[in-house]
């Protein structure tokens, strides 16, 4: 955290090792106390997390909500990694942002699985996470039986259980057009298992289509449903693009890679003197 206005000298150290949104706001509130800095004085917040790859504006947004802090103003370096890497920025209305829909496509992936499955598909939908938001499981609820007979709700999985999970499935595909970025991709890629994206928000940036995965309309069932039934149909070609995901995190994703870059992005900000006073 980077303090100014009354106290522009004061800097508060990195906050790190961070892998919940909660735990970040606890250690910024002791950092904060510490330096006896206001929450208001705030304006460039860094993140990092024990995750080997990014820290994304959902997560930063919702700490410096958590925290107080409502002033931000930003660090751009999307330019800079080819939309990648994302600043940290904060714009004044997070309470509103906060309030937006997050649509992740759960239901029109469902949906495509019971077009293929009516064509004949022989597979298995499984879904993970915390939580089900009551709007999608109003929708869950009311599917028919058999279409919930193939479907697997299994909540809150552990990184091991997760990692087992993306391993042994055949595709990945969260179709949502809410992601700026989606380091699940890069999971499932890792894993060997190739995806299916929306060609919305940042998805576009990450996946290439046609190479390690594919991307579809949001919302186009019929194009959604094609693809997931290529892909289980033809284990030669998900397994091609599997791999070339695996290569592409290995080779852009990683720590060394992204440091850096963050480093090269400093040297060009500290050069062209742009920004916050001495």
């Amino acid at each position: 955290l980077a303090a100014r206005g009354a106290r522009r000298h004061r800097h508060i150290p990195q906050a790190e090792g961070l892998s919940t949104s909660h735990r970040a706001a606890a250690a910024v509130r002791v950092l904060l106390r510490k330096a006896r800095t206001d929450p208001r004085e705030i304006d460039l917040l860094i993140c990092a997390t024990t995750t080997p790859y990014f820290v994304f504006p959902s997560t930063a947004n919702l700490v410096c909500y958590m925290v107080g802090i409502r002033n931000i103003g930003s660090f751009d370096v999307q330019a800079a990694c080819s939309g990648f890497l994302y600043a940290l920025t904060i714009a004044r209305q997070i309470a509103d942002a906060l309030q937006a829909a997050h649509d992740k496509g759960k239901a029109q992936t469902i949906e495509a699985m019971r077009r293929a499955w009516s064509r004949g598909l022989d597979a298995t939908f499984l879904m993970a996470g915390s939580t089900m938001l009551d709007k999608f499981k109003r929708y869950y609820d009311a599917l028919p039986d058999d279409v919930r007979e193939r479907c697997r709700w299994l909540g809150f999985i552990s990184d091991e259980d997760k990692r087992d999970l993306q391993a042994a499935g055949q595709v990945f595909c969260m179709p949502s057009r809410t992601d700026s970025f989606g380091i699940v991709y890069l999971e499932a890629w890792l894993n060997g298992v190739p995806v299916i994206g929306a060609r919305a928000g940042g998805v576009p940036e990450v996946v290439s289509d046609g190479v390690d995965g594919y991307l579809v309309e949001f919302g186009d069932i019929a194009a959604l449903a094609n693809r997931i039934q290529l892909l289980i149909a033809r284990p030669e070609l998900a397994h091609a693009m599997g791999q070339a995901g695996s290569r592409k995190v290995l080779a852009e994703h990683t720590w060394d890679h992204k440091i850096a870059r963050i480093a090269e992005i400093y040297r060009e900000v500290r050069n062209e003197k742009i920004g916050v006073g001495d």
